[in-house]
């Protein structure tokens, strides 16, 4: 069969708008893809501001009653117990919690027998030691590892300290 010129101008026609269109339908594929993870996403979305709107009403509920003088007592009160305890976040010292540990144990030690206030004794002064001993200087790694000793957890509070030998933080044996 003898194909003229023509034809085959034709047929080339053809196949380009084949093309565009097949190449115009996949590209609203893609965006209709992209359309499902966004419903997907903001489905998930709708269900944590559910959640929050939820605790708002809670709140909502514990204060509705309460006067303005009721709240701000409220406030000082939270607040006099953060100041107690201290921000770590803006870099106290250990200082501070141990002399709020310090605090604590005076306290126990009043209240409850010679043994307990030994323990709580020996806690503080192998804490301070051991500190001192790894150069320990952030409160997150002294507090779990206060935490841990305190939990009984024995196998972790000593894995620690072998840690810190292994990396050559820490210069005692155990």
């Amino acid at each position: 069969m003898i194909v003229t010129s023509g034809v085959r101008a034709k047929l080339a026609k053809r196949q380009l708008r084949s093309k565009h269109v097949n190449d115009k339908l996949l590209g609203q594929m893609l965006y209709l893809v992209e359309v499902l993870y966004s419903i997907h996403f903001l489905e998930s979305r709708l269900e944590e501001f559910d959640e929050k709107a939820d605790m708002i009403v809670v709140v909502t509920g514990r204060i509705e009653g309460l006067s303005i003088q009721e709240l701000l007592a409220r406030v000082n009160i939270l607040e006099g117990k953060v100041e107690r305890t201290g921000s770590y976040e803006r870099g106290d010292s250990l200082t501070g919690y141990v002399a709020h540990i310090e605090e604590r144990c005076e306290h126990d030690n009043e209240s409850h027998n010679a043994r307990n206030g030994k323990l709580s004794s020996n806690l503080r002064s192998n804490s301070k030691q051991y500190f001192k001993a790894t150069n320990m200087v952030t409160e997150e790694a002294k507090v779990t590892l206060a935490m841990m000793h305190l939990s009984k957890d024995a196998k972790l509070w000593w894995r620690s300290p072998y840690a810190d030998i292994q990396e050559g933080r820490c210069t005692i044996g155990i």
